[in-house]
């Protein structure tokens, strides 16, 4: 791989201590979305140091670890979301979102896309769905009376982060199991487009746990 690639692959492997340092000083700040983001962030630095062991110490295929760490995110992030699909739906969709993806995930790992693969059915049904949610969240705000600012508005910093990383990775994920196969050139440019995404993610991650939340 491309020096330079692997330089900001590392980067985005690292770029989520940010957000957990900022999460864990304001620990005690913290709102229940804020909560459950400092948790995401720490399950995905647990991810990234498993999945380094095993590819740089082991030579070991580490996409099991992605693979599930996918299902995670979504799960997190769905409860992150729940006030936009109580809004929007009814009070306990959250919880046929979380059980649908749940069997979909699984089933696609044991019966089409094998754990060693990127599970990219899974992926690119996450991605969907918070682009969905993310317009959800925009709609929501545009139409509100409530006069709220991004100086107090945590959500909005994270909801722009997970719109601009579903979009930007949604075609990557489609397509990346042929790309892979096909041994092109183009794969090491896609890494490093995901990994620019990934440390974009983190940044925004870190400003909506390091902005105080308005009074409910």
């Amino acid at each position: 791989m491309d020096s330079h690639i692997m330089i900001l692959v590392r980067i985005s492997q690292a770029a989520v201590l940010v957000p957990l340092v900022i999460g864990f000083l304001r620990k005690k700040l913290l709102n229940r979305e804020q909560k459950l983001l400092l948790l995401l962030a720490s399950i995905s630095l647990l991810s990234e140091i498993s999945a380094f062991i095993l590819d740089f110490h082991f030579s070991l295929n580490n996409l099991l670890i992605y693979n599930c760490y996918n299902i995670i995110w979504f799960i997190i992030l769905i409860l992150i979301y729940r006030k936009v699909l109580r809004y929007y739906f009814f009070p306990h969709l959250h919880i046929f979102l979380i059980g649908g993806f749940l069997l979909f995930a699984v089933g696609n790992m044991m019966l089409l896309q094998p754990p060693s693969a990127f599970n990219t059915n899974s992926i690119g049904l996450a991605l969907s769905i918070f682009m969905i949610l993310s317009l959800l969240f925009f709609h929501k705000d545009l139409t509100s009376n409530v006069n709220l600012t991004m100086k107090n508005r945590p959500l909005l910093w994270l909801n722009t982060g997970i719109f601009l990383y579903s979009s930007g990775t949604l075609l990557l994920f489609l397509f990346i199991n042929q790309i892979i196969e096909s041994g092109s050139e183009i794969m090491i440019w896609l890494w490093g487009l995901n990994a620019f995404l990934n440390i974009l993610l983190n940044a925004f991650y870190a400003m909506a746990l390091g902005i105080k939340p308005a009074a409910p």
